[in-house]
């Protein structure tokens, strides 16, 4: 039988790449413990090289002043699975996959979505606590809405949800199936979700998308137009179909024409024309489609956000720790910030600015983004400072170290998620990360409250095979991490960690 072009490109990493992420790493040894970052009990005080003394008397503090401060935090723990079933998930680089429910009345809860690895059924789980337990709910009676019917199998790439409540999708099928967007409606017992059903007729094919590559990454965000209507703005990052190896990166945006789409025609570029609008393109820095691996959309990724004040998005676009942050040519190991201006017809490419670097060969890797009033920030992994916390201001300004780090230890790799209040104020994150050996997991969940951080070890610190975000949370962030065994495309033992409140 011939072999699937998905297959020749799984047997290609494997044999060009075998340090991937792709493959799980040996777990370290019972000696080797996670290093601590903060306590539940008594928290570690550090200064930050960035931030001077004052600003930073204690990086963390005890959790009895936490609770009192009306801090929550849940650590990671794995998530429900049905009886002799595997519930998957697929790998996750900061985008949203969970989401705290706005619809209006309802009690806010948090909720994701998981599939059946057998019969690919999708199923809805969520936590009415915010993150410390999590449940399973079926689909409704009568559309069960599995992923065959939805014709996306092990692939389900960013959710995102409307301030009427409707949920909405991008996911993908199989090997080099075209990206789709779909929408979802949740049931209700009372406040509480007690179901959800297909609300489109069919999976929408996002314009010009026939093929995906290896591994879809998307993003999907509910922005203001400038009239400040609520629009559906959504990313996809690709690469050229059947050239191996793959080697390119094409980033395309585009929006929806209303927050119900129904045929293909509702999905434009981001300026309202047909088709959709590239905004990145690596064919544009050198050598970059052929002969080599420096940019593929296996070990690079795309986020964007909105700023609050101008409106504008900024996509950033950068490498991830698919391949242990491995240093690849100059161009490939800076991470992008590209602009696009809104306008009345939408939103159109400004300018491009660059960030980060690599040292002692290890990338910055792009972790999330997150908007704020008048800011956008950025969540990345710099190879000498550790963790970092930019802001793009609204006149284009790059601030690298906005907030001090939380976690300064150079060489990590790794992946984390956050959020920002709205008006820049406060910051959520939760992350776990490793030395550049695969050793000495760390992971935490942290708030900044402005002018220090509070930090909880986590003791579910693992090699982590990627980390999906949150979004609907203005005070609070949750995530969905991976571990365990994989299988094509699919990630096993998904667990969730969340932390809220001030």
């Amino acid at each position: 039988m011939k072999p699937t072009f998905a297959a020749i490109v799984s047997s290609m990493l494997m044999i060009a790449c075998a340090s991937c992420r792709d493959v799980p790493r040996p777990a370290p040894s019972p000696s080797e413990k996670p290093a601590s970052v903060g306590s539940a009990t008594s928290a570690k005080k550090e200064t930050s090289p960035s931030a001077s003394t004052s600003s930073m008397a204690a990086i963390g503090e005890p959790a009895s002043s936490a609770a009192k401060a009306g801090l929550d935090h849940a650590p990671f723990r794995e998530l429900p699975t049905l009886p002799n079933k595997a519930l998957a998930s697929d790998w996750a680089n900061g985008e949203p996959r969970i989401l705290k429910d706005v619809t209006p009345g309802k009690s806010g809860e948090l909720f994701s979505f998981r599939w059946d690895d057998a019969t690919t059924a999708l199923t809805l789980i969520k936590s009415a606590d915010l993150g410390h337990t999590w449940t399973i709910v079926a689909g409704s009676p009568t559309n069960p809405c599995t992923i065959d019917c939805l014709s996306f199998p092990r692939k389900l790439a960013a959710i995102a949800q409307d301030s009427t409540g409707r949920v909405h999708a991008i996911g993908s099928g199989a090997g080099t199936a075209a990206a789709a967007y779909l929408r979802l409606e949740l049931a209700y017992q009372g406040p509480s979700i007690s179901g959800f059903s297909l609300a489109t007729p069919k999976p929408l094919a996002l314009p010009d998308h026939k093929r995906v590559g290896l591994e879809l990454r998307a993003d999907l965000k509910l922005v203001k137009d400038e009239k400040g209507h609520e629009t559906l703005a959504y990313m996809v990052n690709m690469a050229t179909v059947n050239q191996l190896p793959l080697v390119d990166i094409h980033v395309y945006m585009g929006k929806a024409t209303s927050l119900t789409p129904t045929s293909a025609s509702d999905l434009v570029g981001l300026g309202g024309e047909v088709g959709d609008t590239q905004v990145f393109d690596s064919c544009t820095y050198g050598a970059h489609c052929v002969g080599s691996m420096d940019f593929s959309n296996h070990a690079h990724t795309s986020l964007f956000a909105q700023n609050g004040s101008t409106g504008d998005l900024w996509l950033f676009q950068g490498p991830i720790d698919a391949d242990f942050g491995s240093a690849g040519s100059p161009a490939s190991n800076l991470l992008y910030a590209i602009r696009l201006r809104r306008s009345p017809t939408g939103w159109s490419r400004a300018s491009e600015s660059t960030f980060g670097h690599a040292a002692q060969g290890i990338q910055s890797q792009l972790l999330s983004v997150a908007s704020a009033a008048s800011r956008v920030y950025v969540m990345f992994l710099d190879p000498v400072k550790g963790m970092q916390f930019g802001s793009m201001s609204s006149d284009g300004t790059f601030t690298e170290a906005a907030v001090p780090s939380p976690a300064a230890e150079p060489e990590r790799n790794g992946w984390g998620v956050f959020q920002v209040s709205p008006d820049g104020d406060a910051l959520w994150a939760i992350w776990n990360t490793l030395d550049r050996t695969g050793k000495k997991p760390m992971a935490a969940e942290g708030y900044w409250n402005g002018k220090q951080w509070t930090l909880f070890a986590d003791p579910g610190a693992s090699d982590s095979m990627g980390m999906g975000g949150s979004a609907g949370w203005a005070d609070g962030v949750a995530a969905i991490s991976f571990t365990g065994a994989i299988q094509p495309q699919t990630y096993l033992q998904p667990r969730a960690a969340a932390i809220h409140g001030r």
